[in-house]
């Protein structure tokens, strides 16, 4: 049988790689319009102003292949629903500063010298240089 609507091959290009949501922001913006499309599309065939290979098939085939149609749609929407969006990685990148975690990091690992260190002194700096020979 063939593929009535873009929705099934949409829906499986997203199950067979899971970031195309993401990686493909336009295919975001383009499922309400294909959603639209959709449901002027299923109300002519029921209506039987539309003529194609499914509005040739008795009602009940046509209830189911519209069924079909619909439950991908929704399948469409949810995995849509749930992409993360992109940070476009110069925005990132272009950040002034060190990172949050980076300095999280100098904080927690970070031990200063002398009495400022958590432990005291590591080492005694009252050597006299000048009586070394």
């Amino acid at each position: 049988m063939r593929v009535r609507f873009p929705t099934l091959a949409y829906s499986r290009l997203c199950q067979r790689y899971p970031d195309t949501p993401t990686a493909h922001p336009k295919l975001q913006e383009f499922l309400p319009f294909l959603v639209e499309q959709f449901k002027k599309w299923a109300r002519a065939v029921e209506a039987g102003t539309f003529t194609d290979h499914v509005s040739k098939h008795a009602p009940a085939t046509k209830k189911l292949v519209l069924a079909a149609i619909r439950d991908e749609l929704g399948i469409l929407e949810q995995v849509m629903a749930s992409a993360l969006p992109i940070q476009p990685q110069a925005i990132a990148a272009s950040r002034p500063g060190p990172s949050v975690g980076l300095l999280a990091a100098i904080n927690r690992e970070y031990d200063g010298p002398g009495d400022l260190s958590v432990e005291g002194p590591r080492h005694s700096n009252g050597m006299n240089f000048y009586s070394v020979q």
